[in-house]
């Protein structure tokens, strides 16, 4: 392929990364989030892996072997240390070689998604999952998605018509934190213009706030959040299509 036509992933915000790995209940809810569908798959991919923020503990905790894909060179050296496997690109993973890739914050990242979908579709055995997280609603976009790197939010039916036309059957959607659906309107209108993460209020909002979103998400996770997962399965039978992930 060429680079021309590779699709293109910025990875920037470092700050706001680091940050982020204080949100003790969001990372927990997340990693539990992976556990969930990970259903005793071997052959692990953390996509877009950072520092380790969820990789780590899979492989201290729970004893999962998890390869990493990232591009930061200091990320990288952060997951070596911790005796984590790191590569680079996902092409260097043979075709139909993994059982499941959880991809979190990350996709919106990619200019061209579609490609990298394509892609882990190829990678994914059949019989396999993926499980993507990502911001949900373009009219959220603010300063702190344009600092970090985002090219875009999305919407479930966005998302999941994505995966569709790629070939994978989508088995559970749905949106995640509703509070924070109406906070991140707020923080557009009134936060930081420069699109940096205050942590003090990150970590009330993650302590208070988040775990009662949670219990909110059980009535609107249909209607509205600040993001969305998606696990999704390529399957040699396509009639299944949509079915719902038991």
């Amino acid at each position: 392929m060429n680079d021309k036509h590779k699709a293109k992933i910025i990875y920037s915000g470092k700050e706001n990364l680091e940050v982020m790995s204080f949100a003790d209940k969001y990372n927990h809810y997340l990693l539990r989030l992976i556990r969930k569908f990970m259903n005793g798959f071997a052959n692990v991919v953390d996509f877009g892996a950072g520092i380790g923020t969820f990789a780590i503990p899979l492989k201290e905790d729970y004893g999962i072997d998890v390869v990493c894909v990232e591009t930061d060179k200091s990320f990288i050296n952060i997951l070596t240390k911790r005796n984590i496997t790191c590569i680079r690109s996902i092409d260097s993973l043979q075709d139909n070689s993994i059982n499941y890739i959880y991809t979190l914050n990350v996709l919106e990242h990619i200019e061209n998604d579609f490609e990298i979908i394509q892609k882990f579709y190829k990678k994914i055995s059949y019989g396999g999952g993926i499980l993507i997280y990502v911001p949900a609603f373009q009219f959220l976009y603010s300063n702190m998605d344009k600092n970090v790197g985002h090219f875009r939010r999305y919407t479930i039916r966005e998302l999941r018509n994505k995966l569709n036309s790629a070939g994978f059957i989508i088995c559970e959607s749905n949106y995640v934190d509703s509070i924070g659906f109406l906070i991140t309107i707020l923080y557009k209108i009134f936060g930081d213009k420069k699109g940096y993460i205050d942590r003090k209020k990150l970590l009330i909002y993650d302590k208070y706030i988040f775990p009662i979103s949670i219990i909110f998400d059980f009535f609107f996770k249909r209607f509205f959040g600040k993001n969305i997962y998606i696990f999704a399965k390529k399957e040699e039978n396509l009639t299944k299509r949509n079915e719902s992930y038991e």
